[in-house]
């Protein structure tokens, strides 16, 4: 491909938050592209996945990454960190006083648009790609704009209650259909570009099926659903492991949920990993009773790359990304996002059987793992890739 248009992604959210569905979706879509020849480049705050008193450079030898200039740029009471990562060349903005996950203060969000303006001054991008709405991101995009670049915002979630927010955009995309028809029943107009996920990186070379697996326990992802599961399963089926893999939330999320789980020894705990695959390569199932609209789930399409059955919620596009492969059942409307109570046994039946035939019935099992990996075709990245060349492309054909 002759010259294809110079991609920068700006946002003051971290692009190496591990525990972030929209950072790892784009770090996977710019190292996609990279890999195929297209210059991107990354300007970001510093929201990294690490305890505030880890050094940065050192949290960010910890992701694997290769830490080429750790603490230049102390001038303007802020440090940048250098990096390349998957072929793309990363600058990591972090104030000097910065102690741990908060919003930006207006002089930090000062300093980090001067960066931006800096480093896109020298990478010259033909397409900003952005997400996250608050300050600084909705100064950012404009002078992005100012700048004569076009504006993609990438968005991952259904925090934005119309069109406003994306005033100085000239684009927006979301991960699937069912986001799309949300939107534009809000009024915003958005392109389906599914985030293509690095088969490389979360399919383990053996799935070793010892638990049903839960990742991230918070409130929205149904930590209390799972709880309740585990204290119904945990005393009748000791046979039956769960695996807890932490990323935002930890497994003390459990012990809020109002369940009594004394006695129960069937949890487990791993913490939050870089490497999906390692918690992929001993799951037998995993459970997914989201109780907020997912715009894609990310958890679920690796899931089907390892041949892992899903049983999910059936709310947002979750059957539509697990396709013919998918076991999505219903949770009461009551229970919300924010709710925080478990349901009654009886509500959650119908998941404990599911769990308990796959555990039980070796055909059923190995036809929902074949079922898995055949519908885990369609979201290969080199089958994927041509979309997101065509509509970069056509953008940045498009005269201002």
């Amino acid at each position: 491909m002759a010259n294809p248009p110079r991609i920068l992604f700006a946002s003051y959210l971290g692009y190496f938050d591990t525990s972030s569905g929209a950072a790892l979706a784009t770090r996977d879509l710019l190292e996609l592209l990279a890999k195929n020849g297209w210059s991107c480049g990354v300007v970001c705050g510093p929201e990294l996945d690490c305890a505030p008193a880890v050094d940065r450079a050192a949290a960010m030898a910890r992701l694997g990454l290769s830490v080429t200039d750790g603490t230049d740029g102390t001038d303007g009471g802020h440090r940048l960190f250098h990096t390349v990562a998957g072929g793309v060349r990363c600058t990591v903005f972090e104030p000097a006083d910065w102690t741990g996950p908060r919003e930006a203060t207006v002089a930090e969000g000062e300093a980090f648009l001067r960066v931006f303006r800096t480093v896109a001054g020298r990478f010259q991008p033909d397409i900003v790609l952005t997400y996250g709405g608050r300050p600084p991101g909705m100064r950012l995009m404009a002078l992005a704009k100012q700048m004569g670049f076009k504006v993609v915002f990438a968005l991952h979630n259904f925090g934005y209650p119309g069109p406003q927010a994306f005033r100085d955009v000239d684009t927006v995309f979301v991960p699937s259909r069912f986001a799309q028809a949300e939107y534009a029943r809000r009024g915003v107009t958005a392109a389906v570009l599914p985030g293509p996920i690095p088969w490389d990186r979360v399919r383990a070379p053996r799935v070793e099926g010892k638990y049903v697996t839960f990742v991230n326990p918070v409130p929205p992802k149904g930590v209390f659903v799972a709880a309740r599961i585990m204290a119904e399963l945990g005393r009748r089926r000791p046979d039956i492991p769960f695996l807890v893999v932490e990323s935002r939330g930890g497994v003390d999320w459990l012990g809020r949920a109002g369940v009594d789980l004394a006695g129960v020894t069937t949890v487990h705990r791993m913490v939050n990993t870089g490497q999906p695959a390692a918690f992929y390569g001993v799951s037998r199932a995993v459970l997914m009773p989201s109780l907020w609209w997912e715009s894609l789930g990310r958890v679920a399409v690796e899931s089907l790359v390892n041949g892992i059955p899903v049983i999910a919620s059936d709310r947002g596009a979750l059957p539509g990304t697990l396709g013919a492969a998918g076991v999505c059942l219903s949770v009461p409307d009551r229970y919300k996002p924010e709710s925080r109570r478990a349901p009654a046994a009886a509500e959650v039946k119908p998941w404990c059987d599911e769990i308990e035939r796959l555990w039980d019935d070796a055909a059923y099992f190995h036809e929902r793992r074949r079922a898995s990996l055949a519908e885990a075709e369609r979201w290969r990245p080199e089958s994927l890739l041509s979309s997101y060349e065509t509509f970069f492309q056509r953008l940045a054909a498009v005269s201002s």
